[in-house]
This record gives structure tokens, C-alpha cells and sequence, in this order.
């Protein structure tokens, strides 16, 4: 398991930043191409989110949603909100 996250500043994170596209359960949105977060690990939802803000995932032009999740990480103030947001995660399995 992932540690040093923090569920409570996790929550408010996805809210702003997640649940438009994976929704209020992180049970996905296949209309968008938004995969069920809750079936991940939390430590591979945290690696996800920095391989899209440093640009390893994300940067084909013909990847869309891809593009669209290096924005959000992009977004996110620091890897420790990424670790917040992925132990939110955990919480709704």
C-alpha cells in the first residue's frame, strides 16, 4: 500500500480535480473513456498521475483522455496531493 497519504485532503482534491470524469465513487464514466478508479491499487493510481505530469503518458496526439489527465496532474500542486488523492481512492473500495 501506498503510504503518507492523506484521505481527508485526498477527498477535496478529487472532487476539484477527478470526479468530473471518474465520477463521485471513482466508479469511471465510459462515455468519457474515464476508467473505474476504485479497481486500482493505490500505489499505481499515484505512479499514474506522475507519469502524466512529467509527460511519460499522455503525449501522443491521437490521445486524447491522455492529454486531458496530463493537464489535470499537471494541475495537481505536488506529488504529495497525488499521494492524498490515490489514499481518497482506497477509502471507496
Amino acid at each position: 500500500a501506498l503510504r503518507g497519504g492523506h484521505p481527508r485532503r485526498g477527498r477535496d482534491a478529487y472532487l476539484v480535480s477527478c470526479q468530473p470524469c471518474h465520477g463521485d465513487r471513482a466508479q469511471g464514466n465510459p462515455d468519457l473513456n474515464a476508467p473505474k478508479l476504485t479497481a486500482q491499487n493505490d500505489w499505481y493510481v499515484y505512479h499514474q498521475l506522475v507519469k502524466f505530469a512529467s509527460g511519460v503518458r499522455g503525449g501522443h496526439p491521437a490521445d486524447f483522455e491522455g492529454s486531458q489527465m496530463q493537464a489535470i496532474a499537471r494541475s495537481l500542486p505536488d506529488r504529495q496531493t497525488m499521494k492524498d488523492i490515490a489514499t481518497y481512492i482506497r477509502t471507496l473500495k
